[in-house]
């Protein structure tokens, strides 16, 4: 395939850059051969070509032939080079628990030297899982804006603790020997049962966070937004964290945190910001 790719005039970049890696994924699992994204970039020396279709269907902000590229080129530039020379494995479909309307997609590649690629996303909203992977020592989780997290698979079941959402994960790891998908995701060390889809600006936020048997809750941080403060209220199964903005309120137009457990997890949540 020439030109795979996304009509993207209007479009948020995070949704483009989300897009890229569902589609080349998709295509190679497929029996793809050769593909490329539909427009790289246009030279645009005189920069009058920002708010056309084409622009905005490049990777890159050609503007001036500056060529700076923008998060779709960042999440393609990752996702390429996760696949490389990797073969197809096989794919499967979990059911998102308490939704039975979405599903969880893992695909998994691997190459001959025992390299393997697992991409993972979810149909719709956000969905906390454990993903088993047994005798692995450490996986690289990549972000579609190129954040990347070192976790460590923990006993008894060998998983790590993820947010599938719309906008895929990669999991690059070595496996000590070929291993098909598991027939189902396991229970997630850590869950977020409380956090809204939007916040008021300048207001308080509460996320709370449900702790399966045997998680320490010591062992569970948030990572908030800068100059944002955390207050934090812990049990032995759950943790309520309070969000609060700076006094001079914000102007972001998302709220971003990151819930880690330990070195075996990462959750992820986003509100969006209202006046």
């Amino acid at each position: 395939s020439t030109e795979l790719g996304l009509n993207s005039q209007g479009i948020p970049r995070h949704v483009v850059a989300a897009e890229v890696p569902r589609k080349l994924i998709s295509f190679f699992a497929e029996g793809g051969k050769s593909v490329s994204w539909f427009c790289t970039l246009y030279p645009d020396p005189e920069g009058k070509n920002e708010g056309s279709s084409g622009q905005s269907h490049n990777l890159f902000d050609s503007r001036f032939n500056r060529y700076c590229p923008k998060l779709d080129a960042v999440s393609y530039y990752n996702v390429i080079n996760a696949v490389a020379n990797k073969k197809f494995v096989g794919e499967r479909e979990y059911p998102a628990a308490g939704d039975e309307k979405t599903v969880i997609r893992a695909h998994l590649f691997r190459d001959g030297q025992g390299k393997a690629l697992q991409a993972v996303w979810a149909d719709r909203g956000s969905h906390d899982v454990a993903i088993p992977l047994p005798g692995v020592r450490t996986v690289e989780v990549v972000r579609i804006d190129g954040v990347r997290r070192t976790l460590t698979p923990t006993a008894p079941d060998s998983t790590i603790t993820l947010t599938a959402t719309e906008e895929p994960l990669l999991l690059l790891y070595d496996e000590p020997q070929p291993a098909e998908l598991p027939a189902s995701l396991a229970g997630a060390a850590a869950r977020v049962t409380q956090f809204p889809k939007s916040a008021k600006g300048g207001q308080p936020v509460t996320l709370t966070v449900e702790l399966r048997p045997g998680t320490v809750a010591n062992d569970v941080e948030l990572v908030a937004p800068p100059f944002w403060t955390i207050d934090r209220k812990a049990s032995a199964s759950a943790i309520t964290f309070t969000l609060t903005p700076p006094p001079a309120g914000t102007t972001a137009h998302h709220v971003d945190v990151t819930i880690r457990t330990g070195k075996s997890g990462e959750l992820h949540r986003r509100a969006v910001v209202t006046d």
